[in-house]
């Protein structure tokens, strides 16, 4: 049935519709989803003009209703229960909702719609039918109902440093899901960014067309955002959210008007330019032509991942490329873009050889000349160098006017006759610029002034040339423009053709591109536009089922497969056509007896080829690779770097029902699984096999070393079948380098081979006879045994803390000589034992982590795989402060290798990189002793467990949080305080033993709303799962994974008590004050009889941002509970100075400076380094402004608005 839906907007400031909701409608019925109560979602007659009518998708796929601020949810998850309005929750699978083939609304995940009418029921069901009761679209459109999704709606000015307006959110115990003036006098539409407003008191204005600076000259407006965080992306979508775009510069003018805005303020503010294009060079994001240049030296940087710039006015508003990741302010600009429409086009009267476009005649001259050569050779000819002034000039150029793949050809742009800006010889406007990848260089001290135009143009493949489109076309305009160059739309006849597409297209920005397939005449029959018979598809998931359309090749990470879409579409595509001096043949059949494997493919009649366009196309090397135990045969897998294609040779039948692959009376499987040797061996044993062995002469060579031994195999060419030999070492193989190479690679083309640690992942070969007998293999009964004295059982092993000064070489010596080895860490709870192990130590010590071998590649000595990891921030590094930099250290200084790190207590457990040379404690680790009697294995002790200072005792009965508290409490103890990774190691060994979840000590409803732990320490050391806290979730406890999350305290879980004799600090008392008014560029905020400020729109070094703060008349801060206040926040992008005068045993530090990074971690400076962070101040509190209460109580954060509401 044909189903017609509409859209209905609400707006903000006039302009925007990103707020935008919709009336969800169901044609058989006629009518609209309609809300009469929170308990009685129903349908009605549909009428824009009902609010009852009007929904709208918010976060976390959840769709809210209009008048009732509250989301469309389900009873339960079940057929046939009552769809209600609840409170909007973005935890609850409940009210998480997808769109499935196009008409259906069902919970996410769930086989369960959005149904009206079934069994006479009057409200709204969720429903297990598919019908046309289940149908539901946009009324009055032609759209589904996700074509009007969530965008977030970012914040301007306040104080959330740009975050999305949280919508619905809570103001004066009111609901609102959309932006409000309530609250202000000045009629300012704003938004809280956080659920409660009342609670966090996050806010800023909604996207706008004020608040702009207008230069007078030109008539553009600009808009700094100073004191917002976000992306390059975010940043962009902000200014696109008030009929903006980032900053572009195409004039000196700007540039100098610019650098005035912004001279008197230290950001590094995003722009417009990017080269985010793989293809292309540097771009502006709104299509100004990219003309004028102002990088700051340096820039831009070669370094990979720098894609997008940044204005950095404390550098004469420089430009400089900077990851799109990172968190800036923004300049957003509007108006005067340049209009690069094609001209229309008129009759052309050129003379011969010379080829018309749009009232202009060109020729193409292949003579070799300079540039001022070749402007005077198109003078003497009455023309110029070529302008190109749009996409389509472009195109016609690259298509029509005779360009080959090979030719360079100066066009008229240069910038001589002024420095770094470009313009045309023939003096016309710039108004389109399409640089190469990598360009405009402009590499201080070489002449680059002239522009050249070169590309790939046509491609060859096989017997057929290919081209990608530059400009986006329907189907038939697609078509047609193929046709117009001698060629067609793309027909794919094969696997190789369309993994050869994907190496052209599958890394592209663009979503689709045409190829030349199509349905229109019948729908279920396909035909290429060129007539052809298909012979090959490579249909996407759910394609074609029953679309009409046309098909279009994906990009990214679906690259290679097919969609169905609409004809009239516009999209980019790709043309075909037959290379010259080609002639076509018919190849004559042949007899092909044997088979391939599943999932393999004869590629003619001695090979089987696999083609694999899921994956990216880099990793084929690693894919094709393999580790083996080697026999005599011809047996070979190999590789091509440029196709995700493997290759084997094919000479006998092969296939056994469970898909080994029968050769010379035994049987192999290739485990693309990547496995360390271990790993891949308990494959093969599970299977009846082993991993390939070697016999012969070359195993009796081997045989002295007693390992397994794993083929790495890497060839950039496919190869003709004749198998490789691999008979011999390379010289001066094998060298056991590190002493834990014990497994074995090829080199690469030579055949030649070398030792390899076995911790190496790569996959396998397995091999076994013909005649095996398929028995399931029982698990081991055998006793793991015991340790020796002064030796610690976990786990089956045991483990030794030596505090012995050694070097990580000697040290690793010494294990061995006691059965060992340097420490291997698998795993989070051997990792957690091993940090309880560190009360005992009396410094960092050694574990057997290195990268001798391999700069940067980190294995463990004893050949374990690499299945966990615990580096410390900053590493691992080539040195000690956590950067790559070696300038002024020798070789001997290179830091190899591994220590566990002791102290601070914060920190214990973490790993960094170190000399080897140092001389540091150990861990040993070896395997248990059969002969000595394993110690039985006891449940969790029924008393106190001391572990330094404190004890701990589970309480083995579930209880809620109030519960297990007062339970402690009776043992003279509380819900324990985690305080350090000691405590947090204790407590994941208790979880991981009991598979069940602990309640700590953290309860936000007891602590004024902010995480503090109840025994009074402050939340100095956390260990948050991704997402947490979540807001309206007070009671904390710590999972099976170790993290803590929150959850309602009415749960029932074990918990932890704790007793110790520390005693928490006192909090100093809060001060009554006031502080200064808040300005653009600063916000103060009281804490603790002081004002804050975060200084985030400047950056400088140490000493002149306590200059500045000084003449604030205020000073950096130096109360360390200040850093527990802002210890949540996450508006600190970069780093924030911190003076620091601190008594540590005796020792002032005067002459150094701490930085606070991002995560409020410090790192000591010199205050005498030229680096440059933002600036943290305080001021003692003033009178400029009166502490006040806002809507809901509480103290203000900041001065308080007019009206209740944020200023």
């Amino acid at each position: 049935c044909a189903v017609y839906f509409g859209l209905y907007s609400f707006q903000i400031d006039g302009s925007s519709n990103y707020t935008s909701s919709f009336l969800i409608y169901n044609e058989d019925h006629n009518k609209c989803v309609n809300a009469v109560s929170a308990s009685v979602v129903q349908t009605a007659p549909c009428d824009v003009s009902s609010e009852a009518q009007h929904f709208r998708w918010i976060s976390s796929s959840r769709i809210i209703s209009l008048s009732f601020k509250l989301c469309l949810g389900a009873q339960n998850i079940k057929d046939w229960v009552k769809i209600l309005l609840l409170p909007c929750n973005e935890l609850s699978p409940l009210q998480t909702w997808e769109c499935k083939n196009e008409t259906l609304l069902g919970l996410k995940g769930q086989p369960l719609h959005l149904n009206y009418g079934n069994r006479n029921e009057p409200n709204m069901m969720l429903y297990k039918g598919t019908g046309v009761w289940s149908r539901w679209q946009i009324y009055g459109t032609k759209e589904d109902l996700c074509s009007h999704g969530y965008q977030a709606l970012y914040t301007i000015g306040g104080n959330a440093f740009g975050k999305p307006c949280q919508f619905p959110f809570k103001f004066d115990d009111k609901w609102y899901a959309e932006c409000i003036v309530e609250g202000r006098a000045d009629g300012l539409l704003w938004c809280s960014t956080e659920t409660d407003y009342n609670a966090e008191r996050k806010w800023g204005f909604c996207p706008t067309k004020s608040k702009t600076t207008h230069d007078p000259v030109t008539g553009v407006l600009y808009q700094r955002n100073m004191q917002s965080a976000l992306t390059w992306h975010q940043a962009r979508t902000s200014c696109q959210q008030q009929d903006a775009d980032l900053l572009s510069i195409s004039e000196l003018h700007e540039q100098t008007y610019i650098s005035g805005l912004m001279n008197v303020f230290g950001s590094t503010l995003w722009i417009g330019l990017n080269s985010l294009d793989f293809e292309s060079g540097w771009q502006w994001s709104n299509g100004n032509p990219f003309r004028y240049l102002n990088w700051a030296p340096g820039h831009p940087s070669l370094e990979p991942g720098l894609n997008c710039a940044a204005l950095n006015a404390g550098k004469a508003s420089k430009w400089e490329s900077i990851a799109c990741s990172k968190k800036l302010g923004y300049i957003c600009r509007k108006g005067n873009s340049t209009d690069n429409t094609p001209p229309p086009d008129q009759p052309n009267f050129c003379p011969a050889a010379w080829v018309p476009y749009a009232g202009h005649c060109y020729y193409l001259q292949r003579t070799k000349m300079m540039w001022s050569d070749a402007l005077a050779a198109c003078h003497r000819e009455g023309a110029d160098l070529a302008s190109i002034n749009n996409i389509e000039e472009h195109s016609f150029i690259i298509s029509q006017s005779g360009y080959l793949p090979t030719d360079e050809l100066w066009i008229g742009l240069n910038d001589q006759r002024i420095q770094n800006l470009f313009e045309w010889s023939d003096r016309t406007h710039v108004t389109f610029t399409k640089w190469l990848a990598g360009e405009p260089s402009h590499i201080i001290n070489r002449m680059e002034d002239c522009v050249l135009i070169k590309g790939k143009g046509w491609v060859r493949y096989s017997s057929y040339c290919f081209i990608i489109a530059m400009e986006s076309k329907s189907f038939n305009e697609a078509k047609l423009n193929c046709e117009q160059t001698g060629a067609r739309l793309v027909d794919v006849a094969n696997r190789y053709e369309n993994a050869f597409l994907i190496s052209l297209v599958g890394l592209r920005p663009e979503k689709y591109f045409w190829i030349g397939l199509t349905n229109t005449d019948r729908l279920e029959r396909f035909q290429w536009s060129n007539g052809d018979k298909v012979r090959f598809t490579h249909f996407n998931v759910g394609m074609p089922e029953r679309h009409r359309g046309c098909v279009g090749m994906l990009t990214g990470t679906s690259a290679g497969l097919w969609d169905v879409l609409d004809c009239n579409s516009k999209q980019k595509y790709i043309c075909k056509k037959m290379a010259e001096g080609v002639t076509t043949t018919q190849v004559p059949p042949t007899t092909q007896p044997l088979s391939c494997p599943a999932e393999w493919t004869k590629k003619d009649p001695g090979n089987c080829v696999q083609v694999n366009v899921h994956k990216y196309i880099p990793s084929s090397r690693k894919h094709c690779a393999a580790f083996v135990y080697l026999i005599n045969t011809n047996h070979t897998i190999v590789n091509e770097d440029n196709f995700k294609l493997c290759s084997f040779n094919l000479t006998v039948e092969y296939k056994t029902s469970d898909g080994w692959i029968q050769y010379n009376g035994s049987q192999y499987f290739i485990n693309d699984d990547l496995l360390p040797m271990e790993d891949a061996r308990s494959f093969c044993k599970k299977n009846n096999a082993d991993l390939v062995v070697i016999s012969g002469q070359t195993e009796r060579k081997f045989l002295w070393k007693q390992v397994f031994i794993y083929l790495f195999i890497f060839k950039d060419n496919w190869v003709d079948g004749s198998p490789v030999v691999y008979t011999s070492w390379d010289q001066n193989e094998p060298n056991f380098a590190n002493n834990d190479e014990n497994c074995v690679t090829i080199y690469k083309n030579m055949g030649f081979w070398n030792d390899i640690n076995c911790g190496v992942a790569l996959p396998s070969i397995c091999e076994r006879s013909s005649d095996f007998v398929n028995v399931t293999v029982s698990p081991s009964t055998v006793q793991p045994g015991g340790c020796t004295p002064e030796w610690i059982m976990f786990r089956g092993k045991c483990y030794k803390l030596f505090n012995n000064k050694m070097t990580w070489h000697n040290a690793r010596d010494h294990c061995i000589l006691h059965g060992g080895n340097l420490v291997s860490i698998l795993s989070q709870e051997e990792q957690a034992f091993l940090t309880t192990l560190m009360l005992g130590a009396d410094d960092d010590v050694w574990i057997g982590f290195n990268d001798v071998n391999w700069e940067m590649r980190f294995l463990w000595t004893d050949g374990k795989g690499v299945t966990y990891i615990n580096w410390a921030k900053g590493h691992p590094s080539l040195h000690p402060d956590g950067s790559s930099r070696m300038y002024g250290y020798i070789e001997s200084e290179i830091f190899d290798c591994v220590v566990m790190v002791r102290s601070p207590e914060k920190m214990t457990g973490v790993w960094k990189v170190e000399v080897c040379k140092d001389q540091r404690g150990f861990i040993c680790k070896r395997k248990t002793d059969s002969q000595l009697a394993h110690p039985v294995t006891t449940a969790l002790p029924q008393h106190f467990f001391k572990l330094a200072n404190d004890s701990y005792k589970v309480q083995m009965e579930k209880m809620t949080w109030d519960e297990a508290r007062r339970q402690c409490k009776a043992d003279d103890a509380d819900l324990a305080s985690v305080l350090d990774s000691i405590s947090q190691a204790y407590t994941i060994l208790r979880v991981s033993k009991l598979k069940e979840p602990l309640w700590i000590g953290l309860n936000s409803n007891l602590t004024s709303g902010r995480y503090r732990w109840v025994d009074n320490w402050l939340l100095s050391y956390s260990k948050w799962a991704t997402g947490e806290p979540k807001n309206n979730l007070a009671c904390v406890y710590i999972d099976t994974d170790g993290d803590w999350k929150t959850t309602a305290c009415s749960n029932k879980y074990y918990s932890l008590c704790k007793q110790s004799t520390d005693i928490a600090p006192t909090d100093p008392p809060q001060m009554p004050g006031n502080c200064p008014e808040s300005k653009k560029h600063k916000t103060w905020i009281p804490f603790r009889g002081h004002c804050y400020a975060f200084m985030t729109s400047r950056s400088d070094n140490w000493a002149h941002a306590t200059g500045y703060i000084r003449n604030l008349e205020a000073f950096p801060f130096r109360n360390s509970s200040c850093v527990d206040c802002f210890g949540n926040e996450d508006a600190l992008t970069g780093s924030s100075w911190r003076s620091l005068h601190q008594e540590v045993k005796s020792f002032h530090f005067r002459a150094y400076s701490f930085l606070i990074e991002g995560a409020l971690d410090w790192r000591m400076v010199s205050t005498t380094l030229v680096e440059r962070a933002e600036a943290m101040s305080c001021a003692p509190s003033g009178s400029t402004s009166t502490a006040s209460t806002a809507p809901g109580g509480g103290e203000r954060l900041y001065p308080p608005p007019v009206r209740g509401g944020p200023s």
